[in-house]
């Protein structure tokens, strides 16, 4: 079973992007704009719900937005996968995959035998006496069937399964930063995510458990108790992991500085992230709003867009 099944390819046709979570489903269609901006035509969050399973929520979202037999690709949640650098076995094309699935299998905490694996290579061009490095996909084979199952379930066509590095390069690759490279942060409740692209290409992508829930927080100024103190640390993890990504990004790939961080849309207002991260970083730092490289039919608060950003950035594959 495929994991990421022909991310590079291009149909041409309306691909419904759906992304998986604990708290909901996202879901968003992209169309053809009027101008050079692709159009969201559909675009919508499905809280989850006790007592009622994916396929059923599925249903629900495919009855209610015309997605019946829709052709269409999810991404899974965030933290139910792993991904790794590594050097490319010297084989077959045709046994990458497995090959790959060894030399990695010590890296994960279960067996290869119960892992879905698929591989991409790294972007750019590599010099003629440096081996082949590929990034390694890996999920439990239960969640990859679960999800395939339940969309099957749901009367929606299957195209493919994704992780969320992929769907933010998508939008990534929209941003006007992307042309000199452009690093791009995605914070969920527990998590965050980081990707570094240029020119629509993956380069980097890290992803660490820090949350908005982690750093709510009235003044970061105000670090007198112990609480507020705790937050100012995670803020200060957070931008050490940035940092990090970003040096890492300029090093082993051998780019020119990076000068640009475009913060995706969060669920929660954080008023001081985006100077924080500024002063600390010495870099540009700004807020997307989808509307600004898509064509949106009406005003989407932040809240939905965060909801929808990995949905959206999935239905951008065609």
């Amino acid at each position: 079973m495929d994991l990421i099944n022909h991310w590079l390819h291009r149909s041409g046709k309306k691909l419904t992007g759906l992304s998986v979570s604990p708290e909901g489903l996202g879901f968003a269609r992209i169309g053809k704009g009027l101008g050079d901006a692709p159009m969201l035509d559909v675009c919508g969050f499905h809280p989850a719900q006790a007592g009622i399973n994916l396929t059923e929520q599925l249903a629900h979202i495919a009855r209610a937005n015309k997605l019946k037999k829709q052709s269409c690709a999810a991404v899974i949640d965030l933290g139910k996968y792993e991904l790794f650098p590594v050097e490319a076995p010297n084989v077959p094309e045709n046994e990458l995959r497995g090959a790959v699935a060894w030399r990695i299998q010590e890296m994960i905490d279960f067996a290869v035998e119960e892992a879905v694996i698929d591989v991409f290579d790294f972007p750019g061009d590599r010099p003629a006496n440096q081996p082949r490095q590929v990034y390694a996909v890996v999920a439990r084979e239960s969640l990859i069937r679960e999800h395939s199952e339940a969309i099957r379930g749901a009367h929606m066509q299957l195209n493919a399964i994704d992780i969320p590095d992929l769907a933010l390069r998508n939008i990534a690759g929209l941003l006007p930063e992307d042309s000199q490279g452009v690093a791009f942060l995605y914070i969920t409740g527990e998590r965050s995510l980081i990707t570094i692209t240029k020119h629509k290409s993956l380069y980097f992508s890290r992803s660490f458990p820090i949350g908005f829930n982690h750093l709510q927080a009235e003044d970061l100024d105000k670090v007198e108790d112990t609480e507020n103190t705790e937050i100012a640390g995670w803020y200060e993890t957070l931008t050490l992991e940035i940092q990090r990504s970003i040096d890492y990004y300029e090093s082993h790939f051998r780019q020119s500085p990076l000068m640009n961080l475009v913060l995706a849309p969060i669920e929660i207002e954080l008023p001081q992230l985006q100077q924080h991260l500024e002063q600390s970083l010495g870099i540009k730092v700004r807020k997307l709003d989808i509307a600004s490289i898509l064509s949106v039919p009406q005003d989407l608060d932040e809240k939905i867009q965060a909801r929808t950003l990995l949905a959206v950035g999935e239905a951008l594959r065609q």
